[in-house]
């Protein structure tokens, strides 16, 4: 997988560089609200710290 794709559920690959917000269980990119995965929690919310997280 490229670099700037990161999977965040089974069902969701993303462009990394696309995300515009996040929580502890969503993701925001173009104004759609996709779920993360419980699994995948851990591998990407270190990599979003710098990322606006919001309560969505």
């Amino acid at each position: 997988m490229p670099q700037n794709f990161l999977r965040i559920h089974k069902s969701f690959i993303v462009n990394k560089n696309r995300i515009q917000s996040y929580n502890n269980d969503s993701v925001e990119i173009d104004s759609r609200i996709l779920p993360i995965g419980s699994l995948l929690t851990k591998t990407f919310l270190p990599y979003n710290t710098h990322r606006k997280k919001v309560n969505m």
